[in-house]
């Protein structure tokens, strides 16, 4: 026998705590995938300003973009020294030794351009669980930027650059939070915790296209806490090697 569809709709409204954190659950998931879709876009056209052939940018081995990077003194005194350098008519490297952090550039004033043309590819990791151990390694350089390089105080950003913070970077970082605030709050639902549970075990499985999913959403957002907790526990390490199969 069929449910008549007044019944679910009546449903709905009687059990509103649970119709609100289902759909909260899932808006989440599909409003993170469309964050990094976004994202993609959104660092082409922030990250990316005009350069020259003259100009070079120098970051430590291993890293992926300038952000992730960080050379010591006696690294850049290495550097200006080299022959290559242009230097002055006072005989001084033309070298700048400075501690960025991109976002400042917005706070104080800088125009963010958009350059279709610059594009920047890199080998991909050939398992899951070692792009687990990349995104983890890459988050433990990313929280002290979080929490002291001033990314969460919206103090001098534009309204719209605001949201884009808040939706590509902070609620991006909150969401392995998020999923165990949901998980406790299903605890006495038991058809939303079994659905968790459910994806949680694809993961572990891993088997075929499906559970291949679960698992790499699953490390990649477990990956978030992680770097958190070795940034609190360990420090952010001087450097590290290549993921595997990237080297």
């Amino acid at each position: 026998m069929a449910v008549p569809v007044t019944y679910s709709i009546r449903n709905l409204s009687a059990r509103k705590l649970t119709t609100l954190l289902t759909a909260g659950g899932m808006a989440l998931v599909v409003f993170v995938f469309t964050a990094m879709q976004m994202l993609d876009a959104g660092l082409t056209k922030t990250l990316v300003q005009t350069g020259s052939s003259d100009n070079m940018l120098v970051i430590r081995k291993g890293s992926e973009t300038e952000v992730q990077s960080g050379v010591s003194r006696q690294q850049a005194a290495v550097i200006e020294s080299q022959q290559g350098i242009v230097r002055r008519p006072d005989g001084m490297p033309m070298v700048s030794k400075e501690t960025v952090v991109l976002i400042n550039l917005v706070k104080r004033g800088w125009l963010a351009v958009s350059v279709p043309s610059a594009r920047a590819t890199e080998k991909m990791v050939p398992s899951v669980e070692g792009e687990f151990a990349r995104k983890r390694r890459m988050m433990g350089h990313t929280w002290p930027i979080v929490v002291r390089g001033g990314l969460v105080d919206p103090r001098g950003y534009p309204p719209r650059y605001a949201l884009l913070i808040a939706s590509h970077r902070v609620l991006r970082y909150l969401t392995p939070f998020l999923h165990v605030a949901l998980l406790l709050a299903s605890l006495r639902r038991p058809r939303m915790l079994a659905a968790q549970l459910a994806v949680l075990g694809a993961a572990a499985a891993g088997r075929g296209r499906g559970g291949l999913i679960a698992r790499y959403y699953v490390l990649t957002t477990a990956s978030i806490a992680l770097g958190l907790y070795d940034w609190l526990r360990h420090g952010t390490t001087a450097g590290w090697e290549a993921a595997e199969g990237t080297r």
